[in-house]
């Protein structure tokens, strides 16, 4: 599943998200967190900053529809399988299989998932060229610097090409490139920030006030 051109826009707002058509064909995800409405859009790193940014993230993660993908109606073990394709996370929690190559370790969520063996590694070597660790492919784990580790995970938690990519404060230059390089390829990043101006790895910054349930 993959974003078609620049003709569509995900947005979240509130504590639920729905899709509203516009002239041209564009698609758009609304709702508000703290009477504030954000909207991403393919291509786009969005920086949220504030009480509500964190209310905002789950919002995303939650949301009803995202692109051609609707969640809503169907049972919760297959709306949860869905969400797992669409939306990455990135985290340098590097919790990897020590039994494992690098590759086995990124391709393994998409394994897991029931993707074809070959097409998952593929898939995986393109998320570690993201990361600059495609020529430690066929390294194990615990060859690898932490740092590199860390790299690893990152490349884990958005393989196989996201529509939404989700972050918590990327804080190093790595994980910060990689939010770029994800948008270059057409995803949509929402980017937690504890910075009340504008990150230079941000093409936008929203500040989201606690939202009142």
């Amino acid at each position: 599943m993959a974003i078609q051109g620049a003709a569509r826009t995900h947005a979240v707002s509130g504590m639920r998200a729905c899709e509203t058509g516009t002239d041209g064909g564009v698609y758009t995800l609304r709702t508000a967190v703290g009477g504030v409405e954000v909207i991403v859009g393919p291509g786009e790193v969005l920086a949220l900053a504030g009480a509500g940014s964190r209310t905002a993230l789950t919002a995303a993660a939650a949301a009803e529809r995202i692109g051609d993908v609707a969640f809503d109606g169907l049972s919760m073990s297959r709306a949860a399988e869905l969400r797992r394709r669409v939306i990455g996370t990135t985290t340098t929690d590097h919790r990897l299989v020590p039994s494992l190559t690098v590759l086995g370790n990124v391709a393994l969520p998409l394994e897991l998932d029931g993707w074809n063996r070959g097409a998952a590694r593929e898939a995986a070597h393109e998320a570690l060229g993201l990361v600059d660790l495609a020529h430690r492919a066929d390294l194990f784990p615990d060859d690898l610097s932490a740092a590199r580790r860390r790299a690893v995970a990152l490349a884990r938690g958005v393989v196989g090409g996201r529509l939404l990519v989700l972050s918590d404060e990327p804080l190093d230059v790595l994980h910060v490139t990689l939010l770029r390089r994800l948008a270059a390829n057409g995803s949509a990043v929402l980017a937690r920030t504890t910075a009340l101006v504008r990150p230079t790895w941000a093409d936008r910054l929203v500040v989201v006030p606690a939202a009142h349930l």
